[in-house]
């Protein structure tokens, strides 16, 4: 994967108990979650198209530093940064899921 930025996260599907603790990469039309579950040691990885995301947001309370990726057909994930601000993995997540967007359109034709 060529990545475009890599973050420390904690991360888990929306209504999950547990997070995973890892990394959030992105690049090459791509979101890639890896991590392991603390608690029972199981090494765990998720693939995201940019396509299949509908909308990245931050959390809804005022208190917690999350990120929310709404996806397309399946449960929300939801990402807590670890070391750093959550405003600056939704610019990015944002920012690239808008490229994406932008590369997947067909091109209009020129007169």
């Amino acid at each position: 994967m060529n990545t475009v930025f890599e973050e420390r996260i904690a991360w888990r599907r929306n209504g999950a108990r547990r997070p995973c603790i890892g990394t959030i990469r992105a690049g090459d039309g791509a979101i890639r979650l890896a991590g392991c579950d603390p608690y029972s040691g199981v090494d765990v990885s998720l693939s995201i198209p940019f396509s299949a995301i509908e909308g990245v947001h931050d959390g809804d309370r005022e208190d917690d530093r999350c990120v929310v990726l709404e996806l397309a057909d399946s449960a929300a994930i939801v990402l807590n940064p670890i070391g750093s601000g959550s405003s600056q993995i939704t610019r990015r997540l944002v920012a690239l899921s808008r490229a994406a967007e932008r590369q997947a359109r067909p091109k209009e034709a020129t007169r």
